[in-house]
């Protein structure tokens, strides 16, 4: 069987936000109650330490931090108080990040949608708002 990230509409949503953020990478990312996990990965620039399966500590994740409340995006992730002690974004030099919840029909939040790049890359709000649908 097929993860459910093997799909051409989840292939279309990624090019689409690839489109809209003009980031390096865009990613579903999934989150258990201790890991995050780069389920599907659509790099636009060479990241090698970016890649499908790669985990982490949830904790240590942009997108733990921005589940919890705290920004949806930022061109200055280092400098951003939100987002510290997100270690990984600091392994990989992470400079941008964008990240909206993927939810089920019951609203709970099961996936992240997102963009990184290691550059600062400011994000329109009404992309980021298409990013929501």
């Amino acid at each position: 069987m097929a993860a459910p990230w093997d799909n051409p509409l989840i292939d279309a949503v990624l090019s689409t936000a690839a489109t809209l953020l003009h980031m390096e990478v865009v990613f579903i990312g999934g989150l258990t109650e201790d890991t995050f996990t780069f389920n599907k990965v659509l790099a636009c620039q060479d990241w090698p330490e970016v890649f499908e399966g790669r985990t982490a500590n949830r904790h240590d994740c942009l997108c733990h931090h921005m589940l919890e409340g705290v920004l949806e995006h930022s061109a200055d992730v280092p400098g951003e108080p939100a987002y510290q002690g997100s270690d990984v974004a600091g392994e990989l030099g992470v400079q941008s990040y964008v990240g909206v919840p993927v939810r089920n029909t019951a609203g709970e939040a099961i996936a992240t949608l997102c963009g990184i790049d290691r550059n600062g890359v400011a994000v329109s709000p009404e992309a980021i708002a298409v990013l929501h649908k």
